[in-house]
């Protein structure tokens, strides 16, 4: 436990699209601004502290579950000895329960397993906040319909390998629906089961700013000032970027906030921190902006961690 009762370790889940990196991102930053030093651990990040695939392939389930054990008891062996309030998302039971249900695991295993993890992060007291789905189904087609066709297909064709979809003869969208449907309901039980402090934050909390106070509230901490850092003539940033490798952004304003194409998702919305300086919105990205003589703008920096299979750090340069 950190100081004022506030916790040390802080656990963000949900369904896909529910609001857990956005709200993990926004949560470190709002511990910084009250005074707490806090880092956010993305759910894609490479390296992961405990969700890391094995360096060689592992034989059998005592093996994988062995490895995942310790993998959490190193890492909150790391948070006990920190001074930092470390945001962890999806790591707890979207990613836990995905590895053993796609391996079509019984459900009361997953729900056994799930609770050795929280037997061995329980001495740090974390705090796990939950976004519950009251409807699983319509809210994965509401993220493929924001994320887009090729995050949608992408999804779906991993989805197709696995053992779960073998087993039951499930396949395309009908299977990937019916898979997150199950999914949901053994994360409800084991966040319901978990015996650690739990807000769980369904739809009936209401708009984000009231969620994010109720989140703020459980945390100890102070009401969110809800300001935002206000950047004349957004114009200056549209455009066309490219890096040294051909990789190509799009900035555009979208409902008039400055949002990127080509990168991450369809399309991201950019958040500003500073008149230069943007954070993509639910990715631990941030864009640094170089203005030219004239005031326009010559190029972005980009910086944030590996992802699987990609780098996307680097300059950017304003090419029209």
């Amino acid at each position: 436990m950190s100081a004022a009762g506030r916790p040390a370790l802080v656990l963000v889940e949900g369904m896909p699209g529910s609001g857990k990196s956005t709200t993990a991102q926004w949560l470190a930053a709002e511990l910084e601004r009250q005074g707490r030093p806090a880092r956010w651990v993305y759910e894609g990040e490479v390296p992961h502290p405990v969700v890391d695939p094995p360096p060689v392939l592992l034989r059998d389930w005592k093996e994988i579950l062995g490895r995942h054990f310790a993998a959490w008891s190193r890492f909150a062996a790391a948070v006990r000895a920190e001074d930092t309030v470390v945001v962890v998302e999806s790591a707890f039971l979207q990613r836990s329960v995905a590895a053993m249900l796609r391996r079509n695991l019984d459900g009361e295993i997953i729900r056994t397993f799930v609770a050795r993890i929280a037997d061995i992060i329980r001495p740090l007291d974390p705090a796990l906040v939950y976004f519950h789905a009251r409807d699983p189904i319509n809210a994965f087609r509401t993220i493929c319909d924001k994320r887009g066709m090729a995050w949608t297909l992408q999804h779906i064709s991993g989805f197709d390998g696995s053992a779960w979809a073998r087993t039951r003869g499930e396949s395309g969208m009908g299977g990937v629906l019916a898979y997150w449907r199950e999914h949901a309901a053994i994360c409800d039980a084991v966040a319901a089961d978990a015996g650690l402090r739990t807000l769980i934050v369904g739809p009936e909390v209401g708009d984000w700013p009231s969620r994010r106070r109720h989140i703020a509230a459980f945390l100890g901490l102070t009401a969110p000032s809800g300001a935002a850092v206000i950047v004349p003539d957004l114009a200056r940033f549209v455009g066309t970027y490219r890096d040294a490798r051909g990789r190509k952004a799009l900035l555009s304003i979208h409902e008039g906030e400055l949002a990127v194409e080509g990168l991450l998702w369809h399309r991201n919305r950019l958040v500003p921190r500073a008149p230069s300086l943007f954070e993509a919105e639910a990715w631990p990205f941030r864009l640094t902006f170089e203005a030219t003589p004239s005031g326009g703008v010559a190029r972005f920096h980009l910086e944030g961690p590996d992802l699987p299979h990609t780098r996307l750090a680097g300059v950017y340069e304003k090419v029209d």
